[in-house]
């Protein structure tokens, strides 16, 4: 099977849709159905967001290494490369990208064999494209707060320390 990525159209989908402004986001939908991948980046590009596809697990890894995003969106089930072997290497890598794993089930999360999966997010089939974009925002919204706590602040200085020792 060939490996395809689909970048978005370059017209937008029409202006009667609300656009979500805030959290902003490149998104990465990897899914081995196509038509299904190419619907949820429509449904999520038609709310503001940047959307790509990637048609399986080894496709979507070479993208995540050569382009930037702020959430993994994933099925579990791929060929080749599944999804929990994706963000098993994007945590190898440690690239703390957000993930959310779309499954019918996955081995429990407190299992310390799965403890790499924590910082993933489950969205269980079936689901709608709202159901998909509440938890887009939910989990960028957490990312960007999370970014937050840790980031120095802007006017961060390195004083000279006042000479102690004097002659």
């Amino acid at each position: 099977m060939n490996a395809r990525i689909l970048r978005k159209p370059d017209s937008l989908a029409d202006d009667s849709f609300p656009r979500q402004s805030y959290p902003p986001g490149r998104i990465l939908i990897v899914n081995d159905d196509t038509c299904l991948g190419e619907l949820n980046a429509e449904a999520l590009r038609q709310h503001g967001y940047d959307a790509n596809t990637a048609s399986d697990g080894q496709a979507g890894w070479e993208e995540l290494q050569t382009n930037h995003y702020h959430l993994l969106i994933t099925e579990n089930d791929l060929p080749g490369l599944s999804g929990v072997g994706l963000v098993k290497k994007l945590r190898a890598a440690c690239m703390p990208l957000p993930v959310i794993m779309v499954t019918e089930a996955l081995p429990s999360w407190k299992s310390p064999e799965y403890s790499w999966l924590l910082k993933a997010t489950r969205l269980l089939k079936p689901y709608s494209c709202e159901e998909l974009r509440r938890m887009v925002i939910n989990v960028l919204n957490a990312a960007v707060s999370t970014r937050k706590k840790v980031a120095p602040p802007p006017a961060w200085q390195l004083r000279p320390r006042a000479n102690r020792f004097r002659p």
